[in-house]
């Protein structure tokens, strides 16, 4: 049995609202899915989740390499072995993280299949029943802001991010009315998007360690490691590296000069399961806790963060899966997994592979 045929299919699902972050909004999702087809007919799904406002790849760049280096290589293979395959990608096409993480889920919801079993099990099984979410708010007035988290927290979020990066003043205010709108009960983390520059962050962030922030999540350029070092070290909330880390070499440089307390793993930046697998390790030896964090993947994407989250040890907060919730719309069939993503938590999944069967 070989990998007979693959395909690339383009969906855009528009956001409830624009979801805007330090480096930009976005108000439509356009990611580029891969099916992947055996010679015995058995098929796999993927998802390239892209986001222009945080990643340098598109949909349509997603396309053209799957396309013109990505799928050549694959083409012929078994697809049990995914090691290899993922090798000969980085041998065909340096760089393209997103494209392959859409071929590495792809596999692994295909080899699933394959064995009669959900994905979770071929990641070492299940370690937890339940994922915690937390729910992420874009930039917006303060008013609104406070609205949204109070909303979200009276679903039933035990966990409540807002962006913030763009006006420092802005953020501190818009803090204090998320946390008076939400109570002491209720988490609050942060997140600027490498939005501030290291005399802005130690100048503005001890202010808002005064309402009880669970941690603080990339707050200078993913460039800035020795700065993410000193902040770690003068602050007593916890840091989290996001775009700092985007494969187990970057997990390494930040354990070494000790400038990340918590680590984002976000599936797509590896290059998919096996590559966060690789981070999630690395991170457990140094004993860093992690969370899954999200590129607004729709329901294949959001599928393999939560088989990731049930079987990964050492993913110790509650996780940002939450795209299916954010968009208007899925691509997918209603799967049970998905019926209680508004209300901040996931439960296992079922199924084999992935769980998931594309609509029409």
């Amino acid at each position: 049995m070989k990998i007979a045929e693959i395909e690339v299919l383009q969906r855009a699902v528009p956001y409830k609202k624009p979801f805007a972050i330090a480096g930009g909004s976005t108000s439509l999702c356009e990611h580029a899915l891969v099916r992947i087809t055996t010679t015995d007919g058995v098929f796999g799904l993927g998802e390239a989740a892209t986001m222009p406002s945080y990643s340098e790849e598109t949909h349509t760049s997603v396309e053209a390499v799957l396309r013109e280096k990505l799928i050549p290589a694959v083409r012929g293979c078994d697809p049990f072995d995914i090691n290899a395959i993922m090798a000969r990608l980085d041998a065909a096409a340096s760089g393209n993280s997103i494209a392959k993480a859409a071929i590495d889920l792809a596999l692994h919801d295909l080899v699933g299949k394959l064995t009669d079993q959900p994905v979770y099990r071929l990641l070492g099984g299940c370690f937890r029943e339940r994922v915690p979410l937390a729910w992420a708010i874009g930039l917006g007035g303060i008013e609104e802001v406070a609205g949204e988290a109070a909303k979200y927290a009276g679903k039933g979020f035990g966990t409540i991010k807002i962006k913030v990066g763009r006006d420092a003043e802005r953020d501190i205010e818009a803090v204090r009315a998320v946390r008076e709108a939400i109570g002491s009960r209720v988490r609050l983390r942060v997140d600027a998007n490498q939005g501030y520059d290291y005399d802005t962050a130690i100048g503005i962030l001890p202010k808002m360690e005064r309402f009880d922030l669970e941690l603080i999540e990339q707050p200078l350029p993913r460039s800035d490691i020795e700065g993410m070092g000193r902040l770690c070290a003068a602050l007593d909330t916890p840091i989290m590296a996001d775009e700092s880390v985007f494969n187990a070499q970057d997990a390494i440089e930040l354990i070494r000069q000790r400038a990340a307390d918590i680590i984002n793993i976000k599936i797509m930046k590896p290059c998919g399961l096996r590559g966060s697998r690789a981070v999630a390790d690395i991170a457990a030896g140094a004993g860093i806790p992690c969370l899954i964090g999200s590129m607004v993947e729709m329901g294949i994407g959001t599928a393999a963060g939560l088989h990731f989250a049930i079987a990964t040890p050492n993913i110790d907060f509650a996780c940002e899966m939450i795209g299916p919730e954010m968009l208007a719309a899925d691509i997918i069939e209603q799967a049970p997994f998905l019926a209680t993503c508004g209300e901040g938590y996931f439960a296992l999944p079922t199924g084999t592979g992935l769980g998931v069967s594309l609509k029409g």
